[in-house]
């Protein structure tokens, strides 16, 4: 082997190393993508065949620890869908499992003190403040009459200080809605794509 091919093949390698660094790369983004397309699938389908809506859980989950909701979606308990509600009880962040069919409470898990998790004690600072302000139910049924649909999570951004709900349309598209608590008024509307469900 001369000196030429010697450092041809030395340049190679990094090249070879970067195409296999870009597809094993490019493999896990797929992979990512698959697993939030799958559970946002499963989300849908469970949405769609569910009794009791995000509002209803809510406020179940309210009137179950006799604290205040700060948002909501849908999880997976059991090997079942459910909805999970974050609740700020007493200075304590408490995630509640609220069933899809009947509405009853599954389960209730204090995470700790409100503190720890930054967002959700900032939005119960924000309720405790402005006593008047409309709760998750309330933010939630603002975001579906803006939006014919069914609500499947409902999340607090600090960065704007709006609830993003997120709404499956009856043609199957996704919607986010952007509501001030405060006020109850949909600040924005981002019209989203239609969604596959497998049924």
């Amino acid at each position: 082997m001369g000196p030429e091919n010697a450092k041809e093949n030395a340049m190679r390698i990094p090249v070879l190393f970067v195409i296999l660094s870009l597809a094993l790369a490019g493999l896990c983004a797929g992979s990512a993508f698959a697993d939030g397309h799958r559970e946002n699938n499963h989300e849908i389908a469970a949405a769609v065949t569910a009794k009791i809506s995000l509002a209803e859980a809510a406020d179940a989950a309210e009137r179950h620890t006799g604290g205040r909701a700060l948002g909501a979606g849908i999880t997976r308990h059991q090997n079942s869908p459910a909805y999970e509600v974050k609740i700020a009880e007493k200075g304590v962040l408490a995630l509640v499992l609220v069933s899809l069919e009947t509405g009853k409470v599954l389960r209730v898990e204090h995470s700790g003190p409100l503190g720890r998790a930054a967002k959700s004690a900032e939005l119960a600072a924000f309720f405790k403040d402005n006593p008047a302000a409309g709760g998750l139910t309330a933010v939630i049924w603002s975001a579906e009459r803006a939006q014919t649909g069914q609500a499947l999570e409902a999340d607090y951004s600090t960065r704007d200080r709006l609830y993003e709900v997120e709404i499956l349309a009856p043609d199957r598209s996704l919607h986010s809605i952007h509501v001030d608590p405060a006020t109850l008024k949909v600040v924005k509307t981002t019209p989203g794509e239609s969604e596959e469900v497998d049924e």
